[in-house]
């Protein structure tokens, strides 16, 4: 750090440096997760009848994206429903799959900004910005819920 030439009030050093360390937000985005290969795990929970389901928070700059790997507890086809809830305000946020997924899978948008996926083992899911936009005032939601696909996916 490098201080330059800027007026400051008598008594006052050029500048103060103050570091803290947050407590980590509960369920939230683990850094970095810009590239699918670094993607962050969103933890899943039995919910019962072979069902999961996971919740988490996130974060975004201007021109970030956010990578998440869905892992499902039991081996074979799944199908996921994905929902992303944004806080509003200047928060603009896209939901898609990630690059490195099946490449077979594909995305049925629910009507209400969520997906509806169908797919075998671990999928990728990416959260961008939209027009250079933040979601950083409040933070927005990935919900994830994992059930045994009974119709069976495509290989």
């Amino acid at each position: 750090m490098r201080g330059t030439s800027f007026i400051r009030p008598p008594g006052e050093s050029r500048y103060h440096l103050r570091l803290t360390v947050e407590p980590e937000l509960e369920d939230a985005e683990v850094e970095p997760n810009d590239d699918c290969a670094q993607a962050s795990l969103l933890k899943l929970t039995a919910v019962g009848g072979g069902r999961s389901e996971g919740e988490l928070a996130g974060f975004l700059w201007p021109g970030d994206l956010d990578c998440f790997r869905l892992r499902p507890p039991s081996p074979g086809p799944a199908e996921w429903q994905l929902k992303l809830s944004l806080p509003g305000g200047d928060c603009q946020a896209a939901l898609e799959l990630g690059r490195g997924s099946d490449p077979t899978v594909k995305g049925t948008p629910d009507g209400a900004g969520g997906l509806n996926v169908r797919a075998r083992g671990e999928l990728l899911v990416r959260v961008s910005s939209r027009d250079r936009k933040t979601c950083f005032d409040a933070p927005y939601k990935l919900s994830a819920r994992q059930t045994p696909d009974a119709g069976g996916a495509r290989p």
